[in-house]
């Protein structure tokens, strides 16, 4: 009876506004001893929170959904640099994704803050280190 409690509350909090906040801190633990693909894990998972709650009660920030798509970026960037060329299909995979989550954080910060912002122009750079092709350029901006 206490395990079923204890799953529900810990279901709750994963599901919270405070537990993404919780899930990006773990992530950042674990990148930081090098542990990316948990990092990974844990950042998508906090990613998705703040998503749902774009749309339900309690409400998250668009900037805050910004953040958790350049955290994911960060650790694909951080696989893709892992990997140094042995795998180039999972690296072209994970470039793709980061540079959509860098795009995504992008076209957010530009809506919520403007083009002439320091963080709107902090996220373009960011964006624009992945050094995208026309082809990558194209096909992210097609889906606008």
């Amino acid at each position: 009876m206490a395990e079923a409690a204890l799953t529900t509350a810990t279901m709750q909090m994963e599901q919270s506004l405070t537990g993404a906040i919780e899930l990006h801190r773990e992530a950042a633990s674990l990148s930081a001893d090098g542990h990316t693909i948990g990092a990974l894990q844990f950042d998508r998972r906090g990613l998705s929170i703040r998503l749902y709650h774009l749309d339900a009660p309690p409400f998250v920030a668009p900037i805050d959904v910004a953040f958790s798509h350049r955290a994911v970026a960060g650790d694909l960037v951080k696989i893709i640099e892992g990997l140094n060329g042995a795998n180039e299909t999972l690296s072209t995979k994970h470039r793709a994704e980061a540079l959509d989550h860098y795009y995504t954080a992008f076209t957010i910060t530009q809506d919520t803050y403007g083009n002439d912002s320091i963080l709107t122009n902090a996220d373009w750079e960011l964006f624009m280190s992945m050094d995208p092709t026309n082809e990558e350029l194209i096909s992210l901006l097609l889906r606008i």
